[in-house]
């Protein structure tokens, strides 16, 4: 498969531009798309299997795919708008140049200020790529301190890594997260951070890569809408809801070899302590500070999924559950740990190399014990 090059994008991205400066159209209600025979979709420009591959006449994947039965759902055919980059998606819906976005558009509470989004029709994570050598020793999120991270631009990743991730060595921006794959095979990084779905379907056809497959954080897609789109929000939720019903939903997973995220069991699960949701929370957040592990999120969405539909939307007030793990009451403060790396790094000029390894490795003990 051919991967589009820099002066595709390029193109992608002033073409864009045009025709959101030449054909702007107003919101459209369900009705009026119809009437007009044709619904205007945006999908990524750049190959990003198993959700979308670009083909030269018709493009195919989950997301053209489910584009395709939205369209006809609507009786109208879909014409297709190809963005170049992450952040072009809110653009496009806010100048009305489509109707809707389908492409791996994560739900958060950050965009949901700029445009509204559908149920989601896919629940992934967003999970660590690394090299199959080196899958012995580093075997879960918690172990990517002093490594080189590489993740998409504008995508929930970097924030994600740069909030819960302490003590990383370096963390570059790609706006073709395929790129990256060569970086990580030639050792010029140690980790590509991406959508699970994606990175997984990847390692499927290259084995001298590994995904960990504990998420650092959720990553549920639904399809992005102009806010002033409700009656067309109602349409999609419903025609969401029927696919998924009949099964077409989990057939077009299957016919692309992929399959949604699992929560954990949390049947095993005896003692849960009471938290109140705070401004600025996620789950990822509660679940760094309360387990040192961001990956933990998952278990405290099972425990309360019927308070917390969308993973990444929680509500401040609301009463979460959190399950008590054996070794819950051993664990530090990570920010406190993080501030005791950050304090040693400062001097470590001014001690010897073994005194640095030796206090580095006493504050991580410290911190995971």
């Amino acid at each position: 498969m051919k991967y589009p090059t820099n002066a595709f994008q390029t193109f992608c991205g002033l073409l864009l531009l045009i025709v959101a400066w030449v054909n702007p159209v107003e919101a459209r209600s369900p009705d009026e798309i119809k009437a007009s025979g044709e619904i205007k979709i945006a999908i990524s420009g750049v190959d990003l299997p198993p959700f979308g591959f670009k083909q030269a006449v018709e493009p195919v994947g989950i997301d053209p795919d489910l584009g395709k039965m939205l369209a006809t759902s609507l009786g109208v055919k879909p014409t297709w708008v190809y963005y170049a980059n992450l952040p072009d998606r809110e653009k496009l819906l806010m100048d009305q140049t489509v109707d809707v976005v389908i492409g791996v558009y994560s739900i958060s509470e950050k965009r949901l200020e700029s445009v509204s989004f559908s149920q989601p029709y896919y629940k992934g994570g967003s999970c660590v790529m690394i090299r199959s050598a080196d899958k012995n020793t580093l075997q879960n999120p918690t172990g990517l301190r002093n490594k080189r991270l590489v993740t998409a631009a504008g995508s929930i990743h970097q924030d994600i890594i740069l909030s819960f991730v302490p003590g990383i060595k370096s963390l570059a921006y790609v706006d073709d997260i395929t790129a990256s794959y060569a970086d990580l095979k030639a050792g010029n990084v140690d980790a590509v951070v991406y959508d699970k779905p994606i990175l997984d379907y990847y390692v499927a056809k290259h084995s001298d890569f590994y995904v960990i497959q504990e998420a650092l954080a959720p990553d549920e897609y639904g399809i992005g809408l102009n806010r002033g789109d409700k009656a067309l929000l109602v349409y999609v939720n419903d025609f969401l809801d029927t696919v998924r019903s009949n099964g077409d939903i989990e057939r077009l997973f299957t016919q692309y070899s992929t399959q949604e995220t699992k929560l954990p069991d949390v049947t095993g699960y005896t003692a849960f302590t009471p938290y109140t949701v705070k401004p600025g929370d996620s789950l990822v957040k509660i679940a760094f500070n309360t387990y040192h592990d961001p990956s933990k999120w998952s278990l405290i969405h099972k425990a309360n999924q019927t308070l917390i539909p969308v993973a990444n939307l929680i509500h401040i007030g609301d009463i979460l559950q959190l399950p008590t793990l054996a070794d819950s009451n051993s664990l530090r403060s990570p920010l406190a740990c993080q501030e005791k790396l950050q304090k040693l790094s400062a001097i470590k000029a001014g001690i010897s190399p073994e005194a640095y390894q030796q206090r580095e490795a006493e504050i991580v003990k410290e911190c995971t014990q």
